[in-house]
């Protein structure tokens, strides 16, 4: 776990890895995904940033691109970033003294929806959108074009979405354990993978909605991967 502005942690990260003499072949940062070139044992490295509870933490962590992982190298490779951010804030102290927020709010232009990601009870969380329901629907029609996203079924009446969400790190997961491979040719995906799936709903009245996410059974969640969701809508919402 490491704390800062996010921006200037991705910053820190790509900076990072041409201390090791190692290329960064590509990156994503709204994905929070980094692939590396091979090193000189012709090992590539994976790492993933996930947010953590505040605005400014960040989990991250390393794995090998191939499934050839070799913990002790992926260890050791995390130990030495998290020492080089170190030294980093260190050298820039203004940086790390940042205010923790409970909230995660976009900075939109003035032509832009503004939205903001709120906690709510259960430890679920929303997208509050301020604009009418109608319009959150149509930005949210726009967001479903999304490379990661994948619809599934929409009820414009119910304002609901149903769609697979290409989450690179669950989908990581399952890749690491051999789990897609071995399913059987007649199972229904949502059947043997129900985590990549969800609703997503727009509620509320008058000139302020939300977008909430529902599982399979249609019932509120909070995962993990629902919240990569809810940032990555917010991100296509906001454009």
């Amino acid at each position: 776990l490491v704390y800062g502005e996010s921006t200037v942690i991705w910053q820190y990260i790509i900076d990072f890895w041409s201390t090791q003499s190692i290329d960064v072949k590509k990156y994503n940062k709204e994905m929070g995904l980094l692939d590396t070139h091979t090193d000189a044992d012709n090992y590539a490295y994976r790492l993933y940033r996930e947010q953590g509870e505040h605005n400014d933490q960040h989990i991250l962590s390393i794995s090998a691109i191939d499934f050839n992982n070799d913990r002790t190298k992926n260890e050791a490779k995390l130990r030495q970033l998290a020492e080089y951010i170190g030294l980093q804030q260190r050298q820039h102290q203004q940086y790390t003294n940042s205010e923790l927020v409970p909230v995660h709010s976009a900075v939109p232009a003035d032509n832009q929806i503004k939205t903001m990601i709120v906690d709510e009870d259960n430890q679920h969380q929303a997208l509050v959108i301020q604009a009418s329901k109608a319009i959150s629907w149509q930005a949210l029609t726009k967001a479903s074009n999304n490379k990661y996203l994948s619809v599934h079924d929409r009820s414009q009446s119910n304002y609901t979405y149903l769609v697979k969400y290409q989450d690179p790190f669950l989908l990581a997961k399952l890749e690491q354990r051999s789990f897609l491979s071995k399913m059987a040719f007649w199972q229904d995906e949502q059947d043997y993978a129900p985590e990549l799936f969800f609703y997503i709903q727009v509620i509320g009245e008058g000139k302020e909605s939300k977008i909430i996410l529902k599982d399979l059974e249609q019932r509120r969640i909070s995962s993990a991967s629902a919240r990569r969701l809810l940032r990555l809508l917010q991100v296509e919402v906001s454009r």
